[in-house]
């Protein structure tokens, strides 16, 4: 009887031992989970979102399937060259924006008046319509200054878009401005375009650049957040 006892209790607490042993595999892949994504989560806060270019705000992008870009910034910031680049590294297709204004807004613009948002209306509507009718990847060089622009332009398009915001200076791109023979806008009206800037910011979905440095480091820099977001 004794001999069955002690039977009866090293089978119990063998048992035992393969639960604990069980419970400790669960463990350690459930903390393996647990750390990989305390990792991802740590990348997205502290690396992604402190290098020059920022990534922000992934909440309008379910699929991460990123096809419509629009390229702003106020004039004098490189959006049509930065744009164009873009495009060719991408296979996308690249309009300028400003190509798409009426031409009563160029002439508007040439004779140094700003214009108006009632001017802008149809613009940003003929900029978003043409994110929604070219299949594919799209990018469109347009300045989208206040948040009210990019709305009408999200919703024309009537899908996710990012917004690539070339960012600098007042004096660096007044600089620019002074030294540009091909651009209708003058270089007066930039104040009045840095006063009516509204940042983008969450839960708007952009990417912001600084954009003192070659046209070709802020394409690299564009090309890795977005690679990283696709």
């Amino acid at each position: 009887m004794a001999a069955k006892a002690h039977s009866s209790r090293s089978m119990g607490q063998g048992g035992r031992t393969d639960w604990c042993l069980h419970i400790l595999i669960f463990c350690c892949f459930q903390f393996r989970e647990w750390a990989n994504n305390i990792r991802g989560w740590w990348y997205h806060c502290f690396f992604v979102r402190t290098k020059a270019t920022q990534i922000k705000d992934y909440s309008m992008m379910p699929d991460h399937d990123m096809t419509k870009f629009i390229i702003m910034g106020v004039a004098g910031s490189g959006k049509s060259s930065v744009g164009s680049a873009l495009a060719r590294e991408l296979g996308a297709v690249f309009i300028d924006g400003d190509d798409m204004h009426p031409k009563e807004n160029i002439a508007k613009m040439s004779s140094g008046r700003p214009l108006t948002d009632d001017d802008r209306n149809p613009w940003l509507q003929n900029i978003g319509m043409a994110l929604n009718s070219n299949i594919g990847t799209v990018v469109i060089a347009c300045s989208a200054l206040k948040k009210i622009y990019r709305d009408i332009i999200r919703e024309a398009s009537g899908q996710a878009v990012m917004f690539i915001h070339l960012a600098g200076s007042f004096e660096l791109i007044e600089d620019r401005m002074a030294h540009r023979t091909d651009h209708f806008m003058l270089p007066d009206l930039l104040k009045s375009q840095f006063s009516i800037l509204e940042n983008p910011v969450i839960p708007e979905c952009f990417i912001e650049i600084d954009i003192g440095q070659s046209i070709e480091a802020v394409v690299e820099e564009v090309l890795h957040n977005v690679s990283f977001l696709c």
